[in-house]
């Protein structure tokens, strides 16, 4: 969770940086706007992929009856929510807050389907009243205009600006912006990004229409139409007046250059660069945190951690863990069974002094040499302590081993994982 938010923390203050003093070109911004608000749909950090490859060697013995003393923990299986279920929840309410919008598009377009009057022009309505102008629906994408800005000297403009829209699939970037923009509703640097977002997509049709109409003319038809249009902005409708404040805003910055400067560029891709090798380092670092994890610094010479999974009968999954000593029997209680577990630290043969150094160099082989046998009693859970099964486990240590067992008098199956770890030069 924490390697997440860094990442996505980070690329978004870096594209919000990149579209306030590098970018002039809307193209470009809306580009690393998107990007930066689509991180938050990739899960950095939150799954590890691993490649542990288990070695085991299993056999079926009849085990003698264990006279020493037992030492006993039982505990109370509990139930975890973990940060990935916490997420879906919260997002699951944003999904329901997207559909909303959708109905509501829905219902926005089906009310300006009684309203509207057809043109000669394709796919072009007018609206008394409507006082905007905006584009709605997928296939077709429909212009609604207000019928005194279309009959205007300005419907030259106001039409190039929205079929601008339909032409680079703006509603389509919309419903995208939007979903994202619902699902973290929770999150303001999403809901910044977003209306960041929807302001380039105007921008972009402003610059696009600059160039199509005679020099002048789209500048001078905006200024004058966005003063006299009422400002609307519904969910997944782009309508060209939305924010009275961004008016002034969108007729300045037509007079920029939108040309990247060099240096700018050399600027762009060293940024770029530098949020990839932190993004990359800061994975790194977990990964090297969670193997550093698997070394269980608090393991005394003599001592085995024991890590089970159970799972009986196909239900939820448990995980449990003890610390006993070397030879000595402890136990976990899950449901109605009891299981007892004895660990015995082997070494293998003594390697000769430069093997011993160069293994001293490589953990992963260091930790090869000690091997764990394992003894293992399942009991049922009552006074009687009826034995269902017994058996050994021979694997390495900090390696993970499975077991399958049968209770026909339930007719259960039990499946189980055990890792047994120990330092590396155990007592002899």
């Amino acid at each position: 969770m924490t390697e997440y938010l860094i990442i996505n923390i980070t690329i978004s203050i870096w594209a919000l940086l990149i579209h306030h003093f590098l970018l002039t070109d809307a193209r470009h911004q809306f580009i690393i706007l998107l990007v930066a608000m689509a991180s938050w749909l990739i899960p950095f950090g939150w799954f590890q992929f691993s490649t542990e490859v288990t070695v085991l060697t299993a056999t079926q013995t009849i085990i003698e009856q264990i006279t020493q003393p037992v030492h006993t923990l039982t505990i109370q299986s509990e139930s975890h929510v973990s940060w990935t279920q916490i997420m879906m929840a919260i997002c699951s309410m944003g999904i329901c807050l997207f559909i909303k919008d959708l109905l509501s598009l829905r219902q926005q377009h089906h009310t300006f389907e009684q309203q509207a009057q057809s043109t000669d022009i394709q796919n072009v309505f007018t609206i008394n009243g409507l006082n905007n102008a905006c584009v709605t629906g997928f296939r077709p994408s429909i212009i609604w205009i207000d019928e005194a800005l279309f009959n205007s000297e300005a419907q030259i403009s106001i039409l190039a600006h929205e079929q601008q829209h339909i032409r680079q699939h703006d509603p389509y970037w919309l419903l995208l912006i939007t979903f994202i923009q619902r699902l973290f509703w929770f999150n303001p640097i999403v809901w910044l990004l977003s209306k960041k977002c929807q302001h380039s997509l105007e921008m972009r049709c402003d610059q696009a229409c600059k160039k199509q109409l005679p020099q002048g003319l789209y500048q001078n038809h905006l200024a004058q139409t966005l003063l006299k249009m009422q400002s609307k902005n519904m969910p997944l409708s782009n309508w060209m007046a939305q924010s009275g404040t961004k008016h002034l805003q969108r007729i300045q910055q037509l007079s920029k250059e939108t040309t990247m400067k060099k240096h700018h560029k050399y600027l762009l891709a060293l940024s770029f660069t530098a949020i990839t090798l932190l993004s990359a380092a800061v994975l790194a670092n977990k990964t090297i945190s969670k193997v550093d994890q698997n070394n269980f610094p608090g393991i005394g010479a003599n001592q085995v951690y024991l890590e089970f999974k159970f799972n009986i009968d196909e239900k939820e999954t448990q995980e449990l863990s003890i610390l006993v000593e070397n030879g000595t029997e402890g136990s976990v209680k899950i449901d109605d069974y009891t299981f007892s577990f004895t660990p015995h630290i082997i070494k293998q043969a003594t390697a000769s002094k430069e093997k011993q150094k160069t293994m001293a160099n490589n953990k992963a082989q260091n930790e090869a040499n000690v091997q764990i046998y394992t003894e293992i009693s399942v009991h049922q859970d009552k006074k009687a302590k009826t034995e269902i099964s017994n058996m050994s486990l021979m694997s390495l240590s900090n390696t993970w081993a499975s077991f399958k067992i049968n209770d026909p008098k339930k007719n259960e199956a039990i499946t189980a994982e055990l890792r047994a770890t120990t330092l590396n030069n155990p007592d002899a």
